[in-house]
């Protein structure tokens, strides 16, 4: 009896997962080794000053993309200290607009990045020019720069820790252990690049290292137990999802993670996992009341809805085609580009080979990783983790704005890097025999060189608009995103060359950025970035040819497709007084009385006749056409008062204008 109740007494102080209940087979306890640090010094430098290696250059990089809407332009950041609480009390966008726009599906409450950028505006602002030549006041890019490297070589540092809890592996050479080498090639990987060198990009890496600091303390509660761990946890977590929504994927990562490769007892990954829903809980509770509903219908315009002109087949065939492009970029990184908008992604159909072949790879995964669950192997968790964390970017819970990023693979790509130093480190060694390690060495040298030159190659592209923009649209040739971008990079290199008096060198660049403005219409023919720059360069050409009809048949070109575009607005009264009156009130007339006038069926027709009157009135008070055209605004509205109060003004003026008939 004695020997009987000793044994359920040890059977009962050892703690068994979920798992081992149903089999008898143990988990191996979670080793928290004292002086980890210290014992491990070596490969912990190297891994800490391997980012700082890899992407020190773009400390002297400029802003790019939307860097300015979180930084160089937005109204909360350059408020430094003082904008935290409005940071943290709005929508992610209405620093930059003004007000909430609801841009995109779900809108964007991503505050920490932004809170941290606002206290590197506090004690580092430095005055800026920006590619348009503006002259700000904003963060010292050296400073955001280095910060971005800084989070990421902690979680770097922080993959290789919990690699070494979680997975320490067994193998003779030390630096081939599997947290080294998986720590080793995230460190390296070529898509992290977007998110390093893009001051923006911090979200990213915000949310996943406090997601895997979740873990961390998720992993300390699970083990030892005790309040203290619990509550950092749920703290790290509420921070992660400040940081962005994606976190959210880690409360099914983190249990998923301790099942598979820790004796924790199903009750205690319960509690974890119950104190993290309630933090989720909180956060929904916050940003409902900041932002409103996180489900709001996706945008109609196509550069925040891809797949706007789209029907529901050909969008979850696209949507299947970036799943597999995300597998290509993890295995072979080439060619990259931050440029997934319309159309370089193509509209995909079922019938399509690419397709086929992403829904077979991706069922064949979900097999695998489904029949491989009950032995809770590193290929099951791998593919599990990868489907749970690309999940809420994939376009298939809601609309993300975009086909697809690279940065979008910040995340997921940490499942690819400790599934190959897995395959390295223990897998291939024991299935290639005697040659095994030899092999796994060489495999893994290829693996590094390659990442190695193709980040180092990469970093220089974000250097700045214009040479990101040219490496980009070489790639996304059909982006109409794309080629506005370099077309307006150009432009501004062409304005900064022309204020030098480089006026013959500058002529080449202004016709580049020509082209790529007509091939960013000829992709998407209403966006109005690129209209706004189609007339800012048939008004340069003026400056060279004098031909006042050419431009304003360019300028009727616009807004045939958009019927306002400011640019057209201000240099329309730019030249009153400075260019043939006579042919700028033909115009006037052509757009108001031609096009609007003529054709109009709603109010808001006769509402654009009269701003481009008020125009020409402003530059020809006394034109009688331009009055009498008022006049048949005002008759269309049914204010036949003001409608004979203008036809009276035109007939002083003209005595032969009859009517009000059109």
């Amino acid at each position: 009896m004695a020997r009987k109740r000793s044994k359920r007494q040890a059977q009962k102080s050892e703690p068994r997962s979920f798992f081992s209940r149903r089999t008898g087979n143990q988990m191996p306890a979670v080793q928290w080794e004292k002086g980890f640090w210290k014992k491990h010094l070596v490969p912990a430098i190297l891994l800490f000053l391997l980012p700082f290696a890899l992407y020190f250059p773009a400390t002297g990089y400029q802003y790019v993309l939307d860097d300015q809407i979180v930084i160089t332009d937005n109204t909360y950041t350059k408020q430094g200290i003082k904008g935290l609480w409005p940071i943290l009390t709005t929508e992610s966008m209405q620093g930059y607009f003004g007000e909430q726009k609801n841009v995109v599906a779900g809108n964007r409450y991503r505050p920490l990045s932004i809170m941290t950028f606002a206290v590197e505006h506090e004690f580092f602002a430095t005055d800026y020019t920006n590619n348009e030549g503006q002259n700000l006041t904003v963060p010292d890019p050296r400073v955001t720069h280095f910060n971005n490297i800084l989070l990421y070589a902690l979680t770097v540092l922080l993959i290789f820790r919990l690699c070494s809890l979680l997975l320490p592996g067994k193998n003779a050479v030390w630096w081939m252990s599997l947290p080294i080498v998986a720590a080793l090639l995230y460190a390296l990987h070529p898509v992290h690049v977007e998110a390093v060198a893009n001051v923006k990009g911090r979200d990213e890496i915000l949310v996943m290292l406090l997601s895997l600091g979740t873990m961390y303390f998720g992993l300390r509660f699970g083990s030892r137990g005790g309040g203290r761990s619990l509550l950092l946890a749920g703290v790290t977590f509420f921070l992660a999802l400040l940081a962005k929504e994606n976190a959210v994927t880690f409360l099914a990562v983190i249990p998923l993670t301790l099942f598979f490769f820790t004796p924790i007892t199903l009750r205690r990954n319960l509690v974890l996992t119950a104190g993290l829903f309630g933090v989720f809980a909180a956060y929904l509770v916050l940003r409902g009341s900041v932002v409103g509903s996180f489900f709001n219908p996706a945008s109609n315009d196509l550069l925040n809805n891809p797949f706007v002109e789209m029907n529901m087949a050909e969008k979850l065939a696209t949507i299947q085609y970036t799943l597999l492009d995300y597998l290509r970029l993890l295995v072979f990184p080439h060619p990259l580009t931050h440029d997934y908008y319309p159309y370089h992604i193509p509209i995909m159909r079922w019938t399509d080979w690419q397709v086929i072949l992403s829904l077979l790879v991706y069922i064949g995964l979900a097999v695998v990783a489904v029949r491989q669950f009950r032995k809770r192997t590193v290929l099951s968790w791998s593919i599990l983790f990868f489907f749970f964390t690309i999940s809420i970017t994939s376009n298939i819970v809601f609309p993300v704005g975009v086909f697809m990023n690279e940065r979008f693979l910040f995340m997921p790509s940490l499942a690819f890097c400790v599934l190959v130093a897995w395959a390295l480190s223990e897998k291939i060694p024991v299935m290639a025999g005697g040659k095994g390690r030899i092999l796994s060495i060489a495999l893994l040298v290829v693996l590094v060189a390659g990442y190695t030159v193709r980040t180092v190659t990469r970093v220089p592209v974000w250097e700045s608009p214009l040479t990101l923009n040219r490496a980009a649209v070489k790639v996304s040739k059909n982006s109409t995103r794309a080629n506005c971008f370099i077309g307006t990079a150009l432009y501004h290199e062409y304005r900064a060359l022309t204020d030098e008096g480089q006026v013959e060198e500058a002529r080449p660049i202004l016709e580049e950025a020509h082209r790529h403005i007509k091939r960013s219409l000829e992709i998407h023919p209403t966006y109005y970035s690129a209209l706004t720059m189609k007339g800012g360069i048939a008004a340069e050409r003026y400056k060279f040819d004098r031909d006042l009809s050419k431009l304003l048949q360019e300028f009727y070109e616009i807004i045939l497709i958009k019927r306002r575009v400011q640019f057209i607005d201000d240099y329309l009264e730019y030249l009153f007084g400075r260019a043939d009156r006579a042919t700028l009130l033909n115009f006037i007339h052509r757009v108001a009385h031609d096009h609007f006038l003529l054709n109009a069926r709603t109010n808001e027709d006769y509402s654009y006749a009269a701003h481009y009157l008020e125009i020409g009135l402003k530059g020809a008070p006394n034109d009688a056409r331009l009055l009498y055209d008022y006049s048949l605004v005002y008759q269309g509205v049914g204010n036949t008062t003001k409608a004979q109060e203008y036809l009276d003004r035109a007939r002083a003026i003209n005595p032969g204008i009859t009517g009000t008939s059109r």
